[in-house]
């Protein structure tokens, strides 16, 4: 109920991208610019083996955090800093395979960029060059802050992308940029729209560019890399798999194949999605193109809805409190299993992973 991040050192025993690929000797690295301690994400990655995380404690000198605010919070480092610092860390890398993963924050609440000046005379150059609509102009006028923010982290990525282009590695790297949630402050249009964000993934492996109109979601994300591995690469999985998801669908037109519950904040799971209807709270509604919702009332579908919904969140609670996610519980990291003795050891179980 709570997310399962939440349930720290007691997650259920699990498989993820990570741990999968690191039995095929990858190498995987987390960058982030703030506390890898935020949401729990240190427990949850040193479970699943991450050999390295770069975080706001271990960034090193030569990097400024970012302006705080009137409470003295500061996220950390912004997202270009992030990008460069990664950038010095990889440069030693040999060329063995390696997951390359980036939590960016500059696209987050209160979007605060370095340099406001320099960013917000772009905003302003980009109101006088293109003819928005009314709406649109004064929605931007609303909210110079974020919009920003949105110029400034795609100036980055395009930085980090240059950056990649001069590496060997760069021809064999596939790229996937997505985002947790839409950006709150701007209004909503309907009750999908917290779920709808961007999923962009590049290579230049690519034979030709797709827009793909099918929707999934992120649960989808790994079970198509872990297919594309095994078999293109023949790399080695379990011939089971526990995942959410089924797949990336790659129709270039408007469906929805996919049966999932979605948690709008970490401790309320109250919207499911199936194949053409959303049910969100007590109401039902038709998924049009583009994620356009149409109000249903009176279907015989919602209490089939309901019923599909109350089996879900059944299974998941069985799962979490039975640690039943995967039945062929593999013998723990010996690596892991000594950091945790000697965590107990010194009497540091409340302290995060980084400060142990």
């Amino acid at each position: 109920e709570g997310g399962f991040m939440s349930e720290g050192i007691k997650m259920p025993a699990h498989d993820t991208l990570i741990s999968l690929i690191k039995k095929n000797g990858y190498r995987s690295s987390y960058f982030v610019g703030f506390e890898a301690s935020f949401d729990g994400g240190d427990v949850f990655l040193e479970r699943q083996g991450i050999d390295h995380i770069l975080y706001k404690g271990n960034f090193g000198s030569g990097y400024q955090t970012m302006e705080a605010n009137d409470g003295g919070f500061s996220w950390g480092y912004a997202d270009a800093d992030l990008f460069k610092r990664a950038q010095e860390y990889l440069a030693d890398a040999d060329a063995s395979p390696r997951l390359d993963m980036y939590h960016t924050v500059n696209l987050h609440e209160p979007f605060k960029v370095p340099d406001t000046e320099t960013w917000q005379k772009k905003v302003e150059e980009v109101l006088a060059q293109r003819n928005f609509d009314s709406t649109t102009k004064a929605e931007i006028e609303r909210n110079p802050n974020i919009f920003r923010a949105l110029l400034y982290s795609d100036d980055a990525l395009q930085q980090m992308f240059a950056q990649y282009a001069k590496r060997a590695d760069y021809e064999r790297t596939i790229f996937i940029i997505t985002g947790d949630h839409r950006l709150i402050p701007l209004p909503e249009e309907s009750q999908i729209d917290r779920f709808s964000v961007p999923l962009i993934i590049w290579s230049p492996l690519l034979k030709q560019s797709e827009r793909i109109e099918a929707v999934s979601t992120h649960a989808d994300v790994t079970p198509s890399l872990i297919a594309y591995l095994r078999n293109n690469y023949h790399l080695e999985f379990p011939d089971q798999a526990h995942w959410l998801g089924t797949g990336l669908d790659m129709s270039t037109t408007f469906r929805n194949t996919h049966t999932i519950g979605l948690m709008r904040i970490k401790n309320n799971l109250d919207d499911f999605l199936s194949g053409e209807h959303l049910l969100s709270g007590d109401t039902l509604y038709h998924i049009l193109p583009g994620l356009k919702l149409e109000k249903l009332s009176g279907s015989p579908i919602k209490a089939q809805m309901e019923n599909d919904f109350s089996a879900f969140k059944a299974v998941n609670r069985y799962v979490m409190q039975n640690n039943k996610i995967k039945p062929d519980l593999t013998t723990p990291d010996p690596q892991l299993v000594a950091e945790q003795t000697l965590i107990a050891k010194m009497n540091l179980q409340s302290a995060s992973p980084g400060q142990a």
